[in-house]
């Protein structure tokens, strides 16, 4: 499946002209293989066990309760999640604490962003990469993703907006879409979390991060993830990676 890109008023003037206006499709499709390879759709289901018995409530050992879906970024040796993926029953709407029963993990999977079929993965709980809990790391093993941009300052970068036509809880498979937005961002030291601001408008917000082009080893181009997009009740903010 083809993932749709529009680019929005995008350059990379800042990394030696390395989109020029007559190779502009080369280079947008460099720019989508290297964002699509690195991001993908999390799906985490739960069941809900009472306690005394060990057994499923509402339903069977085949059958999960419920589930949710979240944006996962890949950085080397790891996928950085929110935590609606480390803990999906906070973050359903259907789900009722009851002082007899607990949640439990049951199965996770994952897709590229530019497919459309999950694959069961087994990743451990995932460790806080901030006292707040707003993101969190899982061991992946794999030799690409982006590099994080923990270093506080003037970013001259762009914003990655994934989004679909329905809800993934309600069409897994649903093709993402995604615009690429170039806007300027300054990060302070002691400070994670900046408001995004009004999106452009788009059919349902996924989620996103923010990226700064960045050269590798051998000079090729590649892209350094300053932060994730997560949602505040009905406003949306970047968490970054900031010391």
């Amino acid at each position: 499946m083809i993932v749709g890109f529009t680019l929005t008023a995008f350059s990379l003037s800042a990394q030696n002209q390395l989109f020029a206006t007559k190779k502009q499709p080369i280079h947008q499709r460099l720019v989508e293989q290297l964002i699509m390879k690195s991001t993908v759709v999390m799906e985490h289901s739960y069941q809900v066990h009472n306690l005394s018995s060990g057994k499923v409530v509402d339903g069977n050992e085949n059958e999960s309760y419920g589930r949710t879906y979240s944006l996962g970024v890949i950085t080397n040796g790891a996928i950085i999640v929110p935590p609606s993926y480390i803990e999906p029953w906070r973050f359903d709407p259907n789900f009722r604490t009851r002082d007899d029963c607990e949640p439990r993990s049951f199965v996770a999977r994952m897709r590229n962003m530019a497919d459309t079929l999950f694959d069961t993965v087994d990743f451990d709980y995932g460790s806080s990469l901030d006292d707040e809990g707003t993101l969190y790391k899982l061991s992946f093993n794999a030799d690409y993703g982006f590099r994080l941009d923990i270093e506080p300052g003037k970013k001259k970068g762009l914003y990655v907006l994934y989004s679909a036509k329905k809800p993934l809880a309600e069409q897994p498979g649903e093709k993402v879409t995604c615009i690429l937005v170039e806007q300027p961002l300054e990060t302070t030291k002691g400070r994670t979390t900046y408001e995004m601001g009004v999106p452009p408008p788009l059919d349902l917000l996924l989620g996103g991060l923010y990226l700064v082009p960045d050269l590798d080893d051998y000079g090729m181009l590649t892209f350094k993830v300053v932060g994730i997009l997560q949602q505040f009740g009905d406003r949306w903010g970047l968490v970054t990676f900031v010391d």
